[in-house]
Parts: structure tokens; C-alpha cells; sequence
């Protein structure tokens, strides 16, 4: 009876031993591919863009933006699933097989707290290994900034505050007036000739050079003040 439990437990253990085994993609090219997968944020903006009509001819078409962002997951293939979850929608959806972008994308409307996605990439049906999970993929977009758009970031766009994925949210308005007076002030003294780089610079910084002056005069003039005395007590 023993040896009868012993060897049903060894099959037992031989069973869950081999189904871990084939749990895992052995397609080492779709790993190869999955393994390289990496999450691209894209601002969704309007612009034109050239493409084909149905007789071959390129034509101007524009794109016309409906979201603020959008999340660029990977080149669709055909034997790949693409499932999505997010902090506001905890039931799994599939990510969108977007020709325009030639990508599985994610978009998504302004929210002004911090979203996290989870991306989970399957093998499907079309695969060698289908339904096993190739790949996790976590991706926080901060709350919306309230600056893009603003006249400042249309003037400085390449500032770190005005990018779209930028948290403004965790930023006192004090220290975003700091940074953006000081860019103005760099912007305008990098357009000032010489010249006048030496006038702003002397008028900014007046009271370092002459309150530094005024102190010598002082000491100077209290110094000659003592010496007369001294000359005419004698």
C-alpha cells in the first residue's frame, strides 16, 4: 500500500513537473521579440500626413487628435494577444491594433491623477505556444500637466515642465514661477550683444559692487578722519 502511495505521488510529482515545463514558450524568436517590447508614451496630436489613395497616388490627409495621449505597446503580430488593465478599470480589455500608428496602442482622455497601466502580451492561438504569458509590462502616465499649452510652453516647448508627461501635480506654484522666470531671464540675456549682457548684468547686481565701495569709502574717509586728529593733537 505504501509503495502503491508512493509511486502515485512520484507520477503526481512527474505530472506538475512537466506542466511546468510546458507552461513556458519555448518559441525562443516570439521571447527574443517580447523580451524587447517597451512601453512608448506619444502625446496624440493633430497634423497631416502623406499616404496612398486606392489608385496609388499620394494624397495629403490630416490626422485629427481626439485624445491627449496615447501609449505605443509594439508592431502587432499575428500571434500575439495584447491585454490591458489600468487604476480605473481593473477588468482586463485588449489593447488596439492601430494601423495608423502600426502598433497595439492605448488611448486616453485627461485625468488629473496618476493612471498605472499593466500590459500583459500573450501568445495566441496563431502561435507555437498558445495562451502563455511572454510578458508583464507596467506603465505609470502622471496626472495631466497644466502647463502644455500654456504660452510659456509654447514659447519654450523642450522645457522638462512643458512635456505632456510631466507631473505638475506635485509642484507648488512658487517653484514653477521660479523655473519659468528663470528660463525667461536665460532666454533674453542669451538674445543681449555683449554689450548689453554688461549693462544688464551691472544693473541686476548694482548693490554687490557698490555697497563693497561705499564700505572702502567709509573706512577710508574714517581712517583719513582719525589721522587729521591725530596730527592736530600734536
Amino acid at each position: 500500500m505504501k509503495r502503491i502511495l508512493l509511486l502515485s505521488l512520484i507520477a503526481l510529482s512527474l505530472f506538475f513537473a512537466r506542466t511546468n515545463v510546458f507552461a513556458v514558450c519555448e518559441d525562443k524568436e516570439l521571447n527574443d521579440w517580447a523580451e524587447d517590447v517597451e512601453i512608448l508614451f506619444q502625446e496624440d496630436v493633430s497634423h497631416l500626413y502623406e499616404t496612398l489613395d486606392e489608385n496609388g497616388n499620394k494624397v495629403l490627409k490630416e490626422y485629427v487628435a481626439e485624445y491627449y495621449y496615447k501609449l505605443l505597446i509594439c508592431t502587432p503580430r499575428e500571434d500575439v494577444t495584447v491585454k490591458v488593465t489600468d487604476t480605473e478599470n481593473t477588468k482586463e480589455y485588449n489593447a488596439i491594433n492601430s494601423d495608423f500608428d502600426n502598433s497595439y496602442i492605448i488611448n486616453s482622455y485627461l485625468h488629473f491623477k496618476a493612471k498605472t497601466y499593466t500590459f500583459k502580451i500573450y501568445a495566441n492561438d496563431s502561435s507555437s505556444c498558445p495562451g502563455e504569458l511572454l510578458k508583464t509590462l507596467k506603465y505609470t502616465v502622471p496626472a495631466y500637466n497644466k502647463y502644455v499649452g500654456t504660452e510659456f510652453c509654447e514659447q519654450n516647448p523642450n522645457e522638462e515642465i512643458c512635456q505632456a508627461d510631466y507631473d505638475s501635480s506635485k509642484i507648488e506654484e512658487e517653484k514653477i514661477d521660479k523655473i519659468m522666470d528663470s528660463v525667461i531671464e536665460k532666454n533674453k540675456i542669451s538674445s543681449m550683444s555683449f554689450f548689453e549682457k554688461a549693462l544688464y548684468y551691472v544693473g541686476k547686481y548694482w548693490f554687490y559692487v557698490v555697497i563693497p565701495i561705499i564700505v572702502v569709502a567709509i573706512v577710508y574717509f574714517v581712517k583719513i578722519r582719525v589721522y587729521k586728529k591725530k596730527g592736530e593733537i600734536k
